[in-house]
């Protein structure tokens, strides 16, 4: 039992955070003091698509119920990176969403 799942959120896999953090600390002189530069995959993915993947990469027949549980109060439609930043310098993620949660599933099945 879910919200609507119209939430929109942006995942990055954590190896891809590595390699962000690591383009950033190469190229720290290219930017001014206390700048702060954005990370994340620069795609937004509803909730619903995001549960729905993970349902598809491991065969579930789960019955999920988008729609039963209220949206809190302040909830937060929509939140994605701006990675031009990031881009400039260099840096594209190298894990889809399917490939990186495909990964992490078969790493906790073993």
């Amino acid at each position: 039992k879910l919200t609507s799942g119209l939430q929109q959120r942006d995942f990055l896999y954590i190896k891809d955070l590595l390699t962000a953090f690591d383009c950033i600390i190469n190229n720290v002189n290219n930017f001014p003091k206390f700048h702060s530069i954005e990370v994340g995959s620069g795609k937004a993915i509803s909730i619903r698509e995001y549960v729905e993947t993970v349902k598809n990469i491991t065969k579930s027949n789960s019955i999920i119920e988008f729609g039963v549980v209220k949206e809190r109060a302040n909830e937060l439609m929509y939140s994605c990176a701006d990675i031009a930043e990031l881009e400039k310098i260099g840096w594209k993620r190298e894990f889809s969403l399917v490939d990186a949660l495909t990964e992490i599933i078969e790493e906790e099945g073993k």
